[in-house]
């Protein structure tokens, strides 16, 4: 009877050692963020730990509440990749970055053995889930920081994971971890670099850029929501829209393409009259392309004139508007 007692008294110890809240409990977790890309130098994807921020849930649970925030054809697919993080990539996309979703139902894993994974293992375990997920799926992207190194951490086989992307409460990504019939996530906050123009003075509106006034630098882009100026659009030429305060990020919108004919620039009235050119100079009002009509005024003069645009700084006007 003691020796029967004495077992059952092992058996307890042992079941409470299994299911102590500190295995599964609420761990330091890893957030994804998924910030704009607006470069189109490649990007560098950083990895950076934070704390408790997802408690546990169930997967189906989660997966309901998922539909209701992104589209339903998501959860329908196994795998669906969004297109845009390609054109990040490469460089087309200048607005703003959305990552990659996969969206995978529950476990199909059944009669599965009972395992037991401390959150240490199994955040390391995820980690490197993710990691290998960027670097094999998304070569062009350049990973640094948090390297994980398993040493010896092995999932086993009965342990599902899978990388979703959740909206709400933020954009994020994480590595769901299904063992044992229940769920567990680890979460990674992925901060995106990358380098852009920023203004080296202060820069007045109208005028040109040029390659003396910008500097590139590496910083972080999260707040960056619209396209930054690349180096082919210093060479073919642009012009300031507003005025620029020096170390400012020069967005897409914060700069135009040089026309042949640029608003404030002074340019050549032509007028012809029989086999007589009558020229003289004003200031243009409009942007224009050749062939365009654009508004000119009159140097020191308050009249104004419409003229097609011959080539760059030549306007033709009417005869005898001059």
């Amino acid at each position: 009877m003691v020796f029967f007692i004495r077992c059952l008294a092992a058996v307890c110890a042992s079941l409470s050692t299994f299911w102590a809240p500190h295995v599964f409990a609420a761990k330091p977790s890893l957030v994804v963020e998924v910030l704009p890309i607006v470069s189109i130098e490649k990007p560098v994807v950083e990895f950076h730990e934070i704390a408790n921020v997802y408690a546990p849930r169930e997967l189906r649970k989660s997966i309901s509440q998922l539909k209701v925030s992104i589209p339903s054809a998501l959860v329908a697919r196994d795998v669906f990749v969004d297109r845009e993080l390609e054109d990040i990539i490469s460089g087309k996309l200048e607005e703003k970055g959305v990552a990659f979703y996969e969206v995978l139902g529950p476990s199909r894993v059944l009669n599965r053995k009972r395992v037991t994974i401390d959150k240490d293992r199994l955040r390391k375990a995820a980690a490197e889930y993710l990691y290998e997920y960027f670097k094999d799926n998304y070569p062009s992207i350049k990973i640094r920081g948090y390297q994980p190194t398993l040493s010896g951490v092995v999932i086993q086989d009965n342990i599902d994971m899978r990388v979703i992307r959740m909206d709400k409460p933020y954009s994020s990504h994480c590595v769901w971890a299904d063992v044992d019939d229940r769920v567990y996530r680890e979460c990674f906050d992925v901060r995106v670099m990358a380098e852009v123009f920023l203004a080296d003075r202060d820069i007045k509106i109208d005028e040109q850029l040029k390659p003396l006034d910008v500097k590139n630098v590496l910083i972080d882009v999260a707040a960056l929501k619209h396209g930054t100026l690349t180096h082919s659009d210093l060479a073919e030429g642009v012009l300031v829209n507003h005025d620029m305060q020096r170390d400012q990020p020069i967005f897409k919108d914060s700069v135009r393409k040089r026309s042949p004919v640029s608003r404030s620039s002074t340019v050549e009235l032509v007028s012809q009259v029989g086999a007589v050119s009558i020229v003289t100079q004003a200031v243009a009002l409009d942007d224009g392309e050749i062939g365009e009509k654009v508004r000119v005024k009159m140097e020191h003069s308050e009249v104004e004139l419409v003229g097609v645009v011959k080539e760059s700084n030549i306007v033709l006007v009417s005869r005898g508007s001059i």
